[in-house]
């Protein structure tokens, strides 16, 4: 009869294995959620930033986004209609 604790052991290495392998042939997945919890941590850092800076009008954001080139007429009928 087997102990429990042997057992435990046995799970603890078939888990190890099962896990081993996946991460060896889908090495996607393991990139993939690295480079979630990256974009989260960069996230949460531009928001945190962000709480500390001065404020912009949508016309600036919208400036900035836009190369500093004039915005078109219809960016302008935008950016209107947002702050109005």
């Amino acid at each position: 009869m087997r102990s429990a604790s042997g057992d435990d052991e046995k799970l603890k290495k078939l888990v190890k294995a099962a896990v081993v392998e996946v991460l060896e042939e889908r090495r996607d997945f393991l990139q993939e959620a690295i480079m979630e919890a990256l974009e989260d941590f960069a996230l949460a850092r531009a928001i945190e930033e962000g709480r500390h800076s001065k404020t912009v009008s949508r016309a600036e954001v919208f400036s900035a986004l836009d190369g500093g080139q004039r915005t078109s007429a219809s960016g302008r009928a935008l950016l209107e209609t947002c702050e109005g």
